[in-house]
């Protein structure tokens, strides 16, 4: 889980798609290969809130994804059990109405 830094006094937030931004740019730079396009995340918002929003997804897409206001948090998750998988299809972000979960990448 990577919790989003956040300046309240300054009012700065790290907001989901500037962070998916930054993690690509270390993949680019590293080379490491476990940040890519169709990479599973989960992002978080305002968690707790009445607002609260929980989106699973394709790095690209969590990239476009507007998750409104801070703050923000994200989770890489590693190996899911079946059972992980198919609690994450409630919460899918599908951009387009074809797309699905296929699995952890």
């Amino acid at each position: 889980m990577i919790l989003l830094d956040m300046d309240v006094e300054k009012n700065k937030f790290l907001l989901i798609p500037q962070a998916v931004t930054q993690l690509l740019e270390m993949e680019k730079s590293r080379g490491k290969g476990l940040m890519t396009a169709d990479r599973l995340l989960i992002g978080v918002a305002r968690v707790g809130g009445p607002d609260m929003e929980v989106k699973a997804g394709k790095l690209v897409n969590l990239l476009r994804h507007d998750f409104g206001p801070p703050p923000h948090s994200i989770v890489l998750p590693g190996s899911l059990h079946f059972m992980e998988e198919e609690a994450l299809k409630k919460i899918w972000l599908r951009v387009d109405q074809n797309e699905e979960h296929s699995g952890n990448r």
